[in-house]
């Protein structure tokens, strides 16, 4: 089986990074870039195209690492999104779910496969 998965929650959480502004000393005038800022960064509108359809998971084995996904990503899968060649999806099959870079075999090869959702992006911890 490759990279079975934990789901974490189909709930948004507002995750929000702030730009903190540090200036050391006194500055004579304002930096004109500071118009050009933009106060944070929201991972749910970067990352989610279909809020009601998007969920979290976490890999839960390096079954997937020659991939690229290893133990502990973070998944974010669009359920509203068409399966196609060469995507990365989670399936469900026999039972249970793993994550396969889909291909025409996989329809014919597996029991019971039925594509649960689209890997949009891999959110790794550096």
């Amino acid at each position: 089986m490759s990279g079975i998965f934990l789901f974490l929650s189909s709930v948004f959480r507002r995750y929000r990074m702030e730009v903190v502004n540090c200036f050391i000393g006194f500055m004579a005038f304002p930096s004109p870039a500071q118009d050009y800022m933009s106060p944070c960064i929201d991972l749910n509108r970067e990352l989610v195209l279909h809020p009601a359809a998007t969920f979290y998971g976490r890999v839960v084995t390096g079954a997937m690492s020659a991939e690229g996904v290893d133990k502990g990503d973070v998944l974010v899968i669009d359920r509203s999104l068409d399966p196609s060649e060469g995507a990365l999806a989670v399936c469900f099959i026999d039972g249970e779910f793993a994550l396969r870079r889909l291909s025409g075999d996989d329809y014919a090869s597996a029991g019971d496969l039925m594509v649960w959702g689209i890997v949009t992006y891999v959110i790794k911890k550096v």
